[in-house]
């Protein structure tokens, strides 16, 4: 009996994130194709980016909440005010990190530079909010797991994950909207997912009743996580980043594309 649930569990939500990949996989070469070399690489560059600065932002808040949650320490009435604590500190740092950086981005980055690349102002800022967006729907999806709710998890997973995915490559090609439309489509679902999500933890969420001292702890075991977050950011992708220096964004682009294709023997 205990097998047999642990094999149902363990199928379902390994097979969220499985159809997740297996869509991906399917897609970008539809997006790749719509897209220019420049642009793709363009999207890595933006991608790998703001993937780094949501190691930062999320400080190890989903590992600290799962360390706590249940721990034998820990009574059964303090569980929200841990994920009510941890999930406070991200929406903080989310909003901090969006509105910091893009007051920054313009001197930061020159001109010369935004204006030899396929991307605006607009298109850095709609990354900011996807890469927030989608810490906050991880941090959900992470408390939802340790609800032993499978199902949740399956479904929320799809939505915010592959029905993003659709929505992006319907923006790309039939929209033609290029990197704007497909990080904005990804935007929208993940607004209206996120509320779905708080919904489905709404027991655990009381922002009324935000204990600063378990915000501390949480942080204290957290902060560590970040040096191993930019370790695995570097290993998976300076890549682009060396390569766009040292030859050109397109070839980045191209290089992407193949990186992809390789990256089936991940599934």
């Amino acid at each position: 009996m205990l097998f047999r649930n642990l094999a149902k569990d363990s199928v379902i939500y390994g097979g969220a994130d499985f159809l997740t990949k297996l869509f991906l996989f399917f897609s970008f070469p539809i997006i790749a194709a719509a897209l220019s070399p420049k642009i793709f690489g363009t999207l890595e560059l933006i991608l790998t980016s703001t993937t780094l600065l949501g190691v930062i932002m999320n400080c190890g808040l989903n590992n600290s909440v799962q360390r706590f949650y249940w721990d034998k320490n820990t009574d059964k009435g303090e569980q929200p005010t841990i994920v009510t604590a941890g999930f406070f500190s991200q929406i903080s740092f989310g909003i901090v990190a969006v509105v910091l950086v893009s007051l920054l981005v313009p001197f930061v980055i020159p001109l010369p530079l935004v204006s030899e690349l396929p991307l605006t102002f607009y298109t850095l800022f709609v990354a900011l909010i996807l890469m927030a967006l989608t810490q906050w729907s991880q941090f959900i999806l992470d408390v939802i797991r340790l609800h032993f709710t499978p199902w949740r998890f399956f479904s929320l997973a799809l939505l915010s994950r592959v029905v993003s995915i659709f929505c992006g490559l319907v923006a790309v090609v039939w929209l033609g909207l290029g990197i704007d439309g497909l990080l904005g489509a990804q935007v929208l679902v993940l607004i209206i997912v996120c509320p779905i999500g708080l919904f489905m933890i709404h027991k655990d969420i009381n922002f009324l009743r935000i204990d600063l001292t378990w915000v501390k702890q949480l942080l204290q075991f957290g902060y560590p996580f970040i040096f191993a977050g930019l370790a695995f950011w570097l290993f998976g992708s300076m890549d682009r980043w060396m390569l766009a220096s040292m030859c050109s964004v397109e070839e980045t682009g191209i290089y992407s594309v193949a990186f992809r294709f390789a990256s089936v023997v991940l599934f």
